[in-house]
């Protein structure tokens, strides 16, 4: 299994309408923690104009995130709130989140959702992807036409060095595409060769016959970037090339967010911390409220509710499975050091092993990834319906 995060952008605190802000660390736990810092001020020119390019990391500045979204492909929770990220930093600025390398060894494979305020072609060229061997940056990107719309094209983006390798031959957008949601890939192979796709148009090239080298490993950066007005990234699914399921591009993704919507059905050893109920601190959206599992060891153990109470109406004929559930826990940590918490997935009587992990002693937001063993055979969708999706956090 190589499916390393999947995320929509929603945050419990963040269930109102217009513009929010989280720290990056808010934002690296929907990433699975598999960033490695943010890169702004990429200019609209297709270049990496590499004085204006500042990496920050964590706790240095805010996401701005666009919440109560209009398009589809948010995630929904049961006020129908959904979100996607915008950029980082203020001004509006253009931004490549970079990923952490280590976490890759075989390839950097994305599936997601471009979630545009404006079609207008106001800017050379939108940058979508970037990657770089460290003296030369490459990237794919939507190249302006102010006669017909945007081109998906493979780009040399190094200051003085700027060329396209390979143009679409037919747009992406058109000037008369309406505003909504794109769906977009990468493929970033372990041989050398790119391969890209936008609203069903792909183009393709071997970076090898440019850098000489054939292997993944080659990279010393590479991510995907947002574009405040054209560029709003929402549902992103990301895999590596290791594993023997879903080691190559992964299927396009909705990711609801269930966090009022989850039922609480039973505890071990678990309390609420002003005397309530536990489903009630862990949705009150309280910081000051919270579970406590007391003594070791101990559990909690939810009941996702059907795609009906997830989706929209007409939403969930576009599902046809599950294959991974994010479990994020927020102001997270231990009196008792190391303590660990085990997320795991449980479908009509089959358990599905999760992640494990250290409580932290301090607060902090933590999160666990369980997948579907098999890509061939995903959790049904009728089990979902039927109410044997449970989500179980052991603590240990």
């Amino acid at each position: 299994m190589s499916i390393k995060f999947a995320t929509g952008f929603e945050h419990p605190l963040l269930f109102t309408s217009g513009s929010a802000s989280l720290t990056f660390g808010d934002l690296n736990v929907m990433f699975n923690d598999h960033l490695k810092h943010i890169r702004y001020h990429i200019g609209t020119t297709g270049t990496v104009d590499v004085p204006n390019i500042t990496a920050y990391a964590a706790g240095t500045a805010a996401i701005h995130r666009q919440t109560y979204f209009h398009t589809k492909h948010n995630g929904y929770n049961s006020n129908g709130v959904g979100s996607a990220f915008r950029y980082f930093i203020g001004s509006h600025t253009h931004n490549i989140l970079v990923m952490k390398k280590e976490k890759f060894t075989d390839g950097f494979y994305v599936n997601m959702w471009w979630c545009a305020n404006t079609r207008s072609v106001s800017s050379p060229y939108d940058v979508v992807y970037a990657f770089t061997t460290g003296t030369k940056t490459y990237g794919v990107a939507l190249k302006s036409d102010l006669t017909a719309g945007v081109y998906l094209c493979i780009r040399n983006m190094t200051p003085g060095e700027e060329t396209n390798y390979v143009v679409a031959t037919e747009p992406s957008w058109t000037l008369s595409t309406p505003v909504g949601p794109s769906n977009t890939t990468l493929s970033l192979d372990n041989t050398g060769v790119v391969t890209a796709s936008f609203n069903g148009v792909t183009v393709s090239y071997d970076i090898s016959s440019v850098t000489g080298e054939t292997s993944f490993t080659q990279w010393d950066e590479f991510g995907v970037a947002t574009n405040p007005d054209r560029g709003n990234i929402d549902d992103i699914i990301v895999c590596d090339g290791a594993g023997t399921e879903y080691n190559t591009v992964p299927p396009s993704v909705k990711i609801p967010f269930v966090y009022e919507a989850q039922t609480y059905e039973s505890s071990v050893n678990t309390t609420a911390s002003d005397g309530g109920t536990v489903l009630d601190v862990l949705t009150d959206k309280d910081n000051s409220t919270s579970a406590v599992i007391t003594p070791f060891p101990g559990n909690i153990r939810m009941v996702i509710p059907p795609l009906s109470g997830i989706f929209p109406p007409g939403e969930a004929n576009d599902v046809a499975g599950v294959i991974a559930v994010a479990t994020k826990m927020y102001d997270t940590y231990t009196t008792q050091p190391g303590k660990q918490v085990a997320a795991s997935v449980k479908v009509s009587g089959t358990t599905s092993d999760g992640e494990t992990l250290t409580i932290p002693t301090t607060p902090g937001d933590v999160s666990l990834f369980t997948t579907r063993y098999s890509a061939a055979a995903p959790w049904s969708v009728a089990a979902l319906n039927n109410g044997n999706f449970h989500i179980q956090l052991d603590v240990t």
